[in-house]
């Protein structure tokens, strides 16, 4: 899964992406924890407004797997921001 972050303003907290993985209204099957993006190389606190920034995610996808990844912005107050949502067909 490859990311792209648009800077608008520089982030004043540390920032972390958590990605659950659902199928209809169950719970959450697969979930990875919040990490920092770009694994701690480039942190959010050093990014600068105006900045593009690229952050890849190995997201391992059972093959029977038909439903939905939703991402997460997870600030360090533990303030959770949905980011958005991708549907994944069933093959």
């Amino acid at each position: 899964l490859e990311l792209f972050y648009q800077v608008v303003s520089q982030p004043t907290a540390r920032l972390g992406i958590g990605v659950a993985m659902t199928r209809g209204a169950a719970a959450p099957e697969v979930v990875m924890a919040p990490r920092v993006p770009g694994d701690g190389v480039f942190p959010p606190e050093r990014w600068r407004a105006g900045e593009w920034i690229r952050d890849r995610l190995l997201l391992p996808v059972p093959p029977d797997f038909g439903g939905a990844v939703d991402l997460t912005l997870v600030t360090s107050a533990g303030e959770r921001l949905p980011m958005g949502r991708l549907n994944v067909p069933s093959i």
